[in-house]
């Protein structure tokens, strides 16, 4: 019996130790272990016009590190209760940031008038357990 539950937790160690653990995109570290909550955070923009908020057209986030577009952004969440606000990144994209925080350039045109805007933002994600803005607007503005 004692052999059994000795082979057994050796065969337990050795599964665990080749667990793919996640990483860093930034120089492929893993990502240490941590505890984190299970909110889910993200980080977005308001486009204005008129001090309205503006529904606006091709909205992009790109990652100016890779030059990828972010995934699962530009969701326009209660368009009735908040018009205009788009989302930049979220904790789905944590995978696509560093942990020192990447550039995002966002667009969007004004669908009336087809004038583009541009805003940079700084948003870190990696081994984080959530994203978070260190730099860009809150709003941008159409005029």
């Amino acid at each position: 019996m004692r052999k059994l539950i000795l082979t057994g937790l050796i065969i337990v160690t050795a599964l665990t130790a080749c667990e793919k653990k996640a990483t860093d995109p930034d120089n492929s570290t893993p990502c240490a272990p941590k505890a984190c909550t299970m909110e889910f955070r993200s980080v977005g923009v308001k486009f204005v016009k008129s001090g309205q908020g503006l529904a606006v057209q091709n909205f992009k986030a790109v990652n100016k590190r890779t030059g990828q577009q972010l995934k699962n952004t530009g969701i326009m969440p209660n368009a009735d209760q908040m018009p205009g606000y788009y989302i930049v990144a979220s904790d789905n994209n944590l995978k696509e940031l560093s942990d020192a925080g990447d550039e995002i350039l966002v667009s969007a045109t004004d669908p009336a008038t087809n004038v583009t805007k541009t805003a940079t933002f700084k948003i870190a994600g990696g081994c984080a357990c959530h994203v978070a803005k260190t730099s860009g607007p809150e709003e941008v503005v159409f005029e």
